[in-house]
């Protein structure tokens, strides 16, 4: 008698949604820096860490989901990395309500250059493209930030 065990069954693998990539535009209405220093005391050594942010704040031109407004921080990063999910991104949208909430982690170079432009009070507009949101978040593929107005929508 031969004892045959039945036939493994294959676990489904979970359905990756691919959502659309939107494209908006957005005027800058004002920013903030941030920092944040903490020293800290682990097992007999020292250490020091800083954090520093940029929040940009503003308004999208064309709503998503009946939302325009805009909070995106920008952290910098010795190297950052893309991340690869669906989509290859940058940053991610973490929430939409009462405003777009995003994080983008960019090279001090970057950041240094963002931040200069928002000194000088030249700092006026952001286009960004990323994920149809889907559970309130979204992956952001690209980011720019400009010291003209955007085109005007010929539609």
């Amino acid at each position: 008698m031969s004892l045959k065990s039945a036939p493994r069954k294959r676990k489904a693998r979970a359905k990756v949604v691919r959502q659309a990539l939107v494209s908006r535009d957005g005027l800058v209405q004002g920013w903030d820096p941030y920092m944040f220093v903490h020293g800290d005391r682990c097992q007999g050594v020292s250490s020091r860490r800083m954090l520093m942010c940029l929040n940009i704040k503003g308004e999208f031109t064309d709503p998503i989901r009946s939302i325009t407004s805009f909070v995106l921080r920008l952290y910098p990063e010795k190297e950052p990395q893309v991340n690869i999910g669906t989509a290859a991104s940058i940053g991610v949208w973490i929430g939409m309500r009462p405003s777009f909430d995003g994080v983008i982690n960019v090279s001090q170079r970057e950041f240094d250059f963002v931040l200069a432009m928002a000194q000088a009070g030249k700092l006026v507009s952001i286009h960004t493209t990323f994920q149809e949101p889907y559970y309130n978040r979204s992956s952001i593929s690209s980011v720019s930030f400009s010291c003209e107005l955007p085109l005007e929508d010929p539609r």
